[in-house]
């Protein structure tokens, strides 16, 4: 299940970056005395008395017109629009500020939990300041401090009491989890729909349909599945309100929360820089990915053009060249039928386990024919490898000077292990540690 996202919101320099840090328990968004450092929205899990959720470190409300500033206020009511629960904060030693005014009457439209929250309150001598937000309609304000940890229990626990409770699905067989992802406009609500037999999603040429992430349980063939619809991934530089950058927000978490991701490409278009940058950030956070090929029935027909195309396709894709691609139409059913055998086979793979045993043999075979370059008068010496995770396949190497092996020789690891071991078509990580 997704994680409840918690929002801090507030002025500038009332403490929401201290309140951040005390929360996920480390110094992760900049603490400053200076107004606005925070501009962008900052993400961190957490788990709070056994309850995982997500918390948002937001910029300063400020409704001034500049370009900045603008894009400040774009990122806090996106965080506003995302957020199952909402923190507001303030700073008792300033007292009620005209912003603050402007900031509860825009949350007093939200219609989901609020708690306000007075910052700064180390003693109890700050303790009387906080009477004067009381004249602003709030009926419990929670005094804390964020630097010393006062309050923040309290706080934390009542908002968790008031999130919705999520039902948990009972599931006889392990799901899957399955994100499709890509451009505006490639069909992915079309193959959404094609895959489930109904109109789950709503369907447009107009780019930027889907505004949100779609989740639908399903089974198949004696499997579970959850297949995530998403909104299009646009350039950074093409995204022009805060709504969308909410929407691709949720996008790029329904990729971190996915298994297998099938990113569509229009045929008439081929692939894209964005595509790649796709592809580039599922493969970043360990994801199998099926690229498939959209609206093939406008193309033409022949063997010819269609192996020119994918060695095309291939070669653009050479930095992974591992990646399956399909050939499909949404409009006709054409190859929809590949979809999913292949996301079983390709699950199959990223869930397997190899034993010690064999992933050491392989080891000595490789450094053996190949041995790792020597620096200097180091020579470099694997003693020992280990499968460590699944989802994705990642192993650890030990050896006497990891700093020591060239980029060109670990992807030559990463090759030969996937190969070797039976993990053709999805990501496979290798770390290499000093043993000591």
């Amino acid at each position: 299940m997704e994680r409840p996202i918690i929002a801090i919101i507030g002025c500038p320099n009332v403490g929401k970056s201290t309140l951040f840090n005390r929360l996920i328990k480390r110094k992760k968004a900049i603490v400053d005395s200076t107004p606005g450092v925070t501009r962008d929205r900052i993400y961190a899990d957490i788990k709070w008395d056994n309850t995982p959720l997500t918390v948002v470190d937001t910029g300063g409300f400020l409704p001034e017109k500049n370009s900045i500033l603008v894009q400040v206020l774009s990122q806090t009511k996106v965080a506003i629009d995302e957020a199952n629960a909402i923190i507001f904060l303030a700073d008792s030693r300033i007292g009620p500020t005209p912003l603050d005014v402007e900031l509860i009457n825009l949350l007093r439209k939200v219609k989901k939990p609020v708690l306000f929250a007075i910052n700064k309150v180390d003693d109890e001598t700050h303790l009387s300041k906080i009477y004067d937000f009381y004249k602003l309609g709030i009926e419990r304000i929670f005094p804390i401090s964020a630097l010393h940890g006062r309050g923040i229990d309290e706080l934390i626990s009542e908002i968790i009491s008031l999130l919705p409770k999520k039902e948990v699905l009972e599931e006889k067989v392990e799901s899957v989890s399955v994100a499709i992802i890509g451009r505006p406009n490639v069909g992915k609500s079309s193959v959404f729909n094609y895959i489930l037999g109904y109109q789950r999603s709503i369907v447009s040429e107009i780019p930027g349909t889907t505004r949100d992430a779609v989740d639908t349980l399903f089974h198949l063939q004696g499997r579970d599945y959850l297949l995530i619809d998403t909104a299009g991934l646009r350039r950074k530089a093409k995204i022009k309100s805060h709504l969308e950058r909410y929407s691709v927000g949720r996008a790029l978490r329904s990729i971190d929360r996915s298994d297998i991701a099938i990113l569509l490409l229009s045929a008439e278009e081929g692939i894209t820089h964005q595509d790649y940058q796709i592809v580039n950030y599922t493969l970043d956070k360990g994801k199998c990915i099926v690229v498939a090929i959209n609206k093939w029935d406008l193309m033409p027909k022949t063997r010819r053009f269609k192996e020119e195309y994918l060695r095309a396709i291939q070669k653009k894709l050479s930095f992974a060249t591992f990646i399956p691609i399909l050939t499909i139409s949404a409009l006709t059913g054409a190859g929809m039928n590949k979809i999913f055998p292949l996301i079983n086979q390709l699950y199959r793979i990223y869930t397997n386990r190899i034993s010690t045993a064999k992933l050491n043999r392989l080891i000595e075979e490789l450094t053996a024919k190949c041995q790792p370059p020597a620096t200097g008068n180091k020579r470099v010496k694997f003693y020992y490898a280990t499968q460590v995770y699944i989802k994705p396949p990642t192993f650890i190497v030990f050896t006497n000077y990891p700093a020591s092996i060239p980029d060109a020789y670990r992807r030559f690891l990463v090759s030969r292990i996937r190969d070797g071991l039976g993990f053709q078509k999805v990501p496979v990580k290798v770390i290499l540690r000093r043993k000591t």
